[in-house]
């Protein structure tokens, strides 16, 4: 049996002009749909939110490390909250399966607009939320269908994979070195950092040098 590990990305609550509890409600809906998927073949475990932490202090790490451990990232886009987005750019620059759903007030950005979108009910009413559980159970076991014939040729950054603005010339490091690094990166950009001095130069692509100016 195939055991899928589903990982989501949502706003916590509470968040303005949504109900207390509204995404979290959310996902304890999807987790049961989620569930209610597996079978003989196929095992979906639902993993949780990919910044909940096991033991690990640093929110960045969890984050990176549960993307990583994901075979899908389903993400909640409603109401374009910034941590949302930027853990959505790291689960697209993963070649595995993510599902893009938003509430039917949120205004799709002109980056998203190339991604297939499932819409539901801001308000959560039952009738059309019916709706909204059909297609998202029809996209989930679609998209993983698609990813087990096809592998990681269908996803997003499979069309990058030839593209050769960054340096291919990079070096092996041990996975937990790369989660650590990467983490350190992400709370470099969150911070939008500047070089320390104007003597310093920084490197887009040289993480063990930008990794090691943030320490500094």
């Amino acid at each position: 049996m195939n055991k899928i590990k589903v990982y989501v990305i949502r706003p916590i609550d509470p968040k303005d002009d949504y109900k207390p509890n509204h995404f979290q409600y959310l996902e304890s809906l999807l987790k049961k749909w989620i569930l209610d998927l597996s079978d003989k073949e196929n095992s979906f475990e639902f993993k949780g939110l990919v910044s909940e932490s096991s033991g690990v202090t640093d929110i960045n790490h969890s984050i990176v490390k549960n993307i990583f451990d994901a075979d899908i990232v389903i993400a909640i886009t409603s109401g374009l909250n910034s941590n949302v987005m930027f853990e959505l750019g790291l689960s697209l620059s993963q070649p595995k399966p993510t599902i893009i759903i938003s509430d039917d007030k949120t205004s799709i950005p002109f980056d998203l607009n190339s991604f297939y979108t499932i819409s539901y009910p801001k308000n959560l009413a039952q009738d059309e939320m019916d709706i909204f559980q059909s297609e998202f159970k029809n996209k989930l076991i679609g998209t993983w269908d698609n990813f087990t014939e096809h592998g990681a040729k269908n996803t997003y950054i499979n069309q990058y994979q030839d593209a050769t603005i960054i340096n291919t010339n990079i070096n092996e490091v041990d996975l937990n070195e790369a989660v650590q690094n990467l983490a350190y990166m992400i709370d470099v950009m969150k911070k939008k950092y500047v070089a320390i001095d104007d003597t310093d130069i920084w490197d887009d692509f040289n993480f063990d040098h930008d990794v090691a100016v943030t320490r500094k």
